[in-house]
């Protein structure tokens, strides 16, 4: 067996495909959109894949993506235990249980909470939902939904770029944006999208209005893409509970943590 890092997307998709939804994002960053900020590395055995990890670059500190469905988690620790040493000094890491193990010689580690990957398994909910009062944002709204993040929702991952693709969508209230909902990737290419960056103002919150943002980025993304997931915290029953009813169902867990190498 080998490691290295790999650039050939056909191969990375092949092997992701195996587990769209909790792979949902690796195959949304091979989009041309995303893929320059990517960095990838893969433990193989003669041509076949057997465990991926990802780099993402676009964040500081980056973002880690160490994902496995359990039937690989041996292959997973083996690639991960090659790369320990040689990752950056401070990552944003999402891993699959057990995987926190293996830095914990070497790094520390805070722990941001055990999270759902959910998927959309039944979309006919999606049309029952009010959209009226949403409407799309635009590149120039960024700095107003900078406010609104940083205000609303600390440790967001809100990147203005985002806007560009045109999937992010909100409701103003005497002008200003009081609700808002979006996208972390979107690929009409790879036909996925992962929706977040999902708030409200705390003053207008149990309204149903990130029910409708929602339900309004869900319904544009339909017809463009075949599988669209999400990611939520395992304690947040209030945004479970919206997503069940619009569809969405759990399909895996994983772990979230900052994790920094000790001197």
């Amino acid at each position: 067996m080998e490691v290295n890092q790999i650039f050939d997307k056909k191969r990375i998709e092949r092997y992701l495909r195996q587990d769209t939804y909790l792979n949902i994002y690796g195959i949304g960053d091979l989009d041309d959109f995303y893929w320059p900020y990517t960095n990838w590395y893969a433990l193989q055995r003669d041509s076949e894949i057997l465990a991926v990890t990802l780099i993402y670059n676009a964040f500081t500190p980056p973002v880690y993506m160490a994902l496995a469905a359990k039937r690989h988690y041996a292959s997973l620790k083996r690639l991960i235990k090659t790369q320990i040493s040689e990752l950056p000094g401070t990552l944003y890491a999402h891993l699959s249980p057990e995987m926190d193990h293996l830095f914990r010689n070497s790094h520390s580690l805070f722990h941001h909470g055990e999270y759902f990957k959910m998927a959309l398994v039944d979309a006919r909910h999606i049309n029952q939902v009010d959209v009226s009062l949403v409407e799309p944002m635009q590149i120039e709204d960024a700095d107003e939904l900078l406010t609104l993040y940083s205000h609303s929702y600390p440790g967001h991952a809100f990147d203005p770029r985002m806007l560009e693709t045109g999937k992010f969508f909100g409701i103003r209230l005497n002008r200003k944006i009081i609700s808002v909902g979006g996208i972390h990737v979107f690929s009409k290419q790879y036909r996925v999208a992962a929706i977040g960056n999902i708030v409200t103002h705390p003053d207008h919150r149990n309204r149903g209005l990130g029910t409708a943002v929602t339900a309004q980025v869900c319904s544009t993304l339909i017809d463009e893409v075949d599988s669209i997931g999400l990611n939520v915290r395992t304690i947040n029953t209030p945004a479970i509970s919206c997503y069940q009813k619009l569809g969405f169902k759990p399909v895996a867990t994983y772990h979230e943590w900052t994790i920094t190498k000790k001197d």
